[in-house]
């Protein structure tokens, strides 16, 4: 079953033209990224093949790509609304999400976006 996966890494990684690459030629299932910082793949397991890039479950909240698309994730899932992961995570975000009646504003006020 796949899961989504969290790639790391400094934006001069050469595992960054792998990927790339890899995408391009629908070897890899390449959500969204943000190439100064991360990438979100959709794999079975985590993918150690991109040098430079360290993988790792990622944390429930909102992801947004260089060009402004979010994803909402929760429990290495993709999530359809971002009250979806306010309901999932509780909380602090939750309490702002009350105060303010926007999610994506709570999100990003309880630092759950990235």
């Amino acid at each position: 079953m796949k899961t989504l996966w969290l790639l790391v890494g400094k934006s001069d990684a050469p595992g960054w033209k792998v990927l790339e690459s890899d995408s391009k030629a629908e070897k890899v299932d390449l959500v969204i990224f943000d190439r100064e910082e991360w990438a979100l793949i959709r794999a079975e397991t985590p993918s150690t093949e991109y040098e430079g890039l360290l993988p790792k479950a990622p944390n429930d909240g909102m992801y947004v790509s260089e060009q402004g698309f979010p994803v909402y994730i929760v429990g290495q899932k993709e999530v359809r609304r971002p009250e979806d992961v306010i309901n999932a995570v509780g909380g602090r975000a939750k309490e702002l999400f009350e105060e303010y009646g926007d999610a994506i504003l709570a999100l990003e006020r309880a630092g759950l976006a990235f």
